[in-house]
């Protein structure tokens, strides 16, 4: 028996040592900790600095966008109710006031839990080490869930006890606390959720608020509102446990709340997120300075999303507003047209394709007119089907064993639904400042959405048809091939290929004209007389002018054969946009851009594309090699395109009111498609280059018949162009008003007619001497007449007893 009691003694003895020991240990480790975080981690506390989001402001210095990842508004501690505090501290941490950094019944008890999961399952953090898990989530960017952790951020928080009064930990608290859907802070999630004040919100408001950050998904709202609902009533009941409210009180507040935000939350989107709703006027352009920024070394991803950066961009706020504004009027009314179109005979009826090879054969054999005469049977059977009796038969096989049925029923919905509903014709709109580079607006779709953030402006290859005649007409002045005013044949042509492939260009509007001057043909789109010039100069200088003007570095994106010269081979918006600004320039290279500056919080600069820029155009110009093309080229080009402004196929849609309704100086050139696929213009005016483009996604869809560059693009151009300069309050600028005046070039000669010619030059040994021949316009003699025409003539028939405008020809259509 004594010996037992020995036995005891001696365990007793033993484990009192051990207790000791480990007390000792654990003591001086945790008098070491201490003493790291007092000389180490409390410094994080003091360089604590918030959430601030990158401004952007336009040209003008206006706010137009934020970027930020999270969003986090501060919030003093005297606006906070005593409702709100009350609710939070009555889930998050109910002795808050009777601790000094953490809850030893609280901490033993999740302690004890978390050694038999061996793993952390029940945090038992105070309100305190919240925020210190914050502020090393912070600083660190990361934090590992492991009991070395736990204890670091427990010490911080007895410091931050030592160092801080409980009412400025309580304002750091709702500064750094995430409440769900990017929101970090009380005052970003009372505007996400109830879209008001943190002073205006109520107690049943505070109470939804107060859960979540136990877990902002779980108990959101928007996504769980049964959660939210079951979790909004437990915490009313811990602040009735708590003292704070009477039980009966708590039912009202909880029913009377329900009753009022229920239908609210379950009809917003899951997705709401406060970058949702973060100001953005211009979201392509944005996104298009995010991806710079974030590239950028001298910014990266730390600064941008939290550093409170001030970027001072090229955007001009009212040629945004005003083109975002007109584009959204014309897609609207495109979609309108293109699916309709496709509902009634594009996508079962005409196949478009036929037309051209009607045209080939009209071009050898009289073959008449293509006679629509509408749907057959199966195509009418497929539209009975889709629009009167594919849902009542759907239903029938509900009912009936028809496995295979009921799957053709819902395959041929499928692509019913996929056609016609997801089919939205899509547009994009850039304008630079030919000076000096600036991307003045973008525009890259119908609507930035996280369904479609592909930036057309910037990324869509699509064929610009007739656009591409700068080109063409180009290589053939710069080659000295032709002048302003050299006779073009404006008459049916017919090529045959090597591989015995045939081809036959055709207008526009299928006529044709005769001997034409080549700005004329230019001017009203003349196919034939472009792929004449084609033959003239040949595909290499064509391809080598637009690789030039528009940036591109490889040829392989250009097909070389007569199809080029009508702009079969796919660019982008902003190529042409540069090339076009290229030629507004005078010639010189020009260098898009968008950011002018970054500077910091504290105002220092840190970044800059547009002092980038400028370095480069200044080595250019000092070494000679500043310009893309002559000057006089530059010049000729400009000419040809005023006249397709003032008098072609941009005039309608450009000058007339109801229309575009612009009567400033402009130079433009439209393009169209084959089968109205795509929609083109581009244009400048002296202070602005300008593309804009229609179509859909695929290629392959029609935006409809005679949806042409000049009845869609045109008339957005026009009114941009006439609402901005009357809201900035002056004049458009005047082409004369330019410092030479508009005088031609050292390098341009004249030839008659008022046409232009680049002068004689001598390239690798070879004199290239420009042609002097021209045409003034269209002779009796050399015109071709359309028999109907000859039949008018005869009677003297007018234009406008037929529907015609006066003075102006009449297109008849075969």
């Amino acid at each position: 028996m004594e010996e037992k009691k020995v036995r005891e003694l001696r365990f007793y003895k033993y484990f009192v040592v051990l207790l000791m020991s480990a007390a000792v240990v654990g003591g001086l480790a945790f008098g070491a900790l201490i003493g790291v975080v007092a000389d180490g981690d409390l410094s994080l506390l003091a360089g604590y600095r918030p959430s601030r989001p990158t401004r952007l402001y336009d040209i003008r210095g206006r706010l137009f966008a934020e970027i930020y990842r999270h969003r986090q508004d501060l919030t003093r501690y005297d606006r906070i109710p005593p409702e709100v505090l009350q609710a939070f501290l009555s889930v998050e941490d109910d002795h808050f006031y009777h601790h000094h950094g953490f809850d030893v019944p609280g901490i033993f008890r999740a302690a004890i839990k978390n050694v038999l999961a061996g793993r952390i399952v029940q945090g038992g953090s105070t309100l305190t080490q919240q925020v210190a898990k914050q502020i090393y989530l912070n600083a660190e960017k990361k934090r590992p869930k492991t009991f070395t952790q736990k204890i670091r951020e427990t010490v911080l928080a007895l410091k931050m006890e030592e160092a801080l009064s409980k009412e400025e930990i309580l304002e750091l608290y709702f500064n750094v606390i995430y409440l769900g859907h990017g929101c970090e802070g009380l005052n970003c999630a009372t505007a996400v959720y109830f879209d008001k004040r943190v002073e205006d919100l109520t107690l049943g408001e505070a109470a939804l608020m107060a859960r979540l950050p136990k877990s902002p998904v779980e108990y959101s709202p928007y996504k769980y509102p049964e959660n939210a609902k079951s979790q909004h009533k437990f915490v009313l009941e811990r602040m009735v446990d708590a003292g704070y409210i009477a039980g009966e009180q708590a039912e009202k507040i909880h029913t009377d709340f329900w009753n009022e935000y229920w239908g609210y939350f379950i009809v917003r989107s899951p997705s709401k997120n406060i970058r949702s709703e973060r100001l953005d006027m211009a979201p392509y352009f944005t996104e298009y300075v995010r991806n710079v920024l974030e590239q950028s070394p001298e910014v990266g991803d730390e600064l941008l999303y939290s550093g409170g950066l001030r970027v001072y961009t090229t955007l001009d706020l009212d040629e945004q507003r005003i083109a975002q504004d007109e584009m959204d009027r014309a897609l609207e009314n495109a979609n309108r047209i293109g699916r309709n179109y496709a509902k009634s005979s594009g996508k079962a009826g005409v196949d478009m394709s036929l037309f051209g090879i009607h045209r080939l054969l009209a071009s050898i054999v009289p073959v008449g007119g293509p006679v629509v005469t509408g749907l057959t049977p199966g195509q009418q059977l497929q539209k009975y089907m889709e629009e009167g009796l594919l849902d009542s038969a759907q239903i029938l096989t509900y009912f009936n064993p028809a496995d295979r049925e009921a799957a053709g029923f819902e395959e041929l919905r499928k692509v019913t639904r996929d056609f016609t509903e997801n089919l939205n014709v899509e547009g994009a709109f850039i304008s630079l400042n030919h000076a000096t580079g600036g991307i003045t607006a973008m525009i890259g779709g119908r609507e930035f959405s996280p369904q479609n953030q592909f930036n057309r402006a910037l990324f869509a290859r699509r064929q610009p048809g007739s656009a591409f005649k700068i080109f063409v007409y180009g290589a053939g002045l710069e080659r000295r091939v032709i002048n302003s005013m050299s006779p073009l044949n404006d008459a049916p042509l017919y090529n045959i290929a090597d591989d015995g492939s045939s081809w036959a260009p055709a207008n526009y509007d299928e006529g044709f004209m005769g001997l034409v001057p080549a700005t004329m043909a230019m001017a009203y789109s003349l196919n034939t007389c472009s792929v004449q010039t084609y033959y003239k100069v040949g595909p290499t200088p064509i391809v080598n002018l637009a690789m030039r003007m528009m940036k591109i570095t490889s040829p392989r994106r250009f097909n070389y054969d007569p199809a080029l010269s009508l702009g079969s081979s796919e660019i982008t918006p902003m190529e042409l946009a540069t090339a076009t600004a290229i030629i507004a320039n005078d010639g010189k290279n020009v260098i898009p851009y968008a950011i002018r500056s970054v500077r910091t919080s504290g105002g220092d600069p840190i970044y800059s594309q547009e002092r980038t820029v400028r370095d480069a155009i200044h080595t250019m110009t000092k070494n000679n090699s500043i310009q893309v093309i002559e000057p006089g080229l530059a010049f000729i080009l400009r000419q040809m395109m005023i006249r397709t402004a003032d008098s072609g196929t941009v005039t309608r849609g450009l000058r007339t009111p109801g229309e575009g309704g612009f009567s400033g100086d402009m130079a433009a050139k439209t393009g169209t498609t084959s089968s109205w696929s795509d929609a083109w213009v581009t244009s400048f005016n002296p202070q602005f280059s300008t593309v804009i483009w229609f179509g859909f996604d695929k290629s392959s869809v029609t935006l409809g018949p005679g949806q042409a560059g000049g009845a869609i693009a045109t008339p957005v151009l026009g009114s941009v162009m006439r609402r901005y300069y009357n809201t900035i309050g002056t004049p458009a600028p005047s082409f004369k008003d330019r410092s030479d005046g508009n005088r031609p070039p050292h390098d341009v000669v004249p030839v008659s007619c008022d046409g232009w010619a680049l002068a004689s030059t001598e390239i690798k040994g070879q004199t290239l001497k420009p042609p002097m021949d021209a045409i003034c316009g269209i002779s009796e003699e050399t015109r071709i007449y359309d028999q109907r025409e000859l039949l008018m003539k005869e009677l003297g028939i007018t234009p406008e007893e037929i529907g015609g405008q006066k003075g102006v020809r009449v297109r008849f259509r075969d």
